[in-house]
């Protein structure tokens, strides 16, 4: 995605960034997309994802 791709989709989600910021998110936003880009490639099926949130802390584990 060149630049100019990129600063539209910023503005088309409510932000204005400066060209330093921008090209920074886009180096982020790149970043990410390598990293997780393999998972949208997954072959998985309804019982294969399981996520739990606990607000609780873990078990004997301090809260900081």
């Amino acid at each position: 995605m060149d630049n100019a791709e990129f600063s539209a989709l910023t503005r088309r989600a409510g932000y204005r960034l400066t060209e330093a910021e921008l090209t920074d998110l886009k180096a982020r936003f790149e970043s990410a997309t390598r990293i997780l880009g393999p998972l949208g490639e997954l072959d998985l099926g309804d019982g294969d994802l399981a996520v739990a949130f606990s607000p609780e802390p873990e078990p004997n584990r301090e809260r900081k």
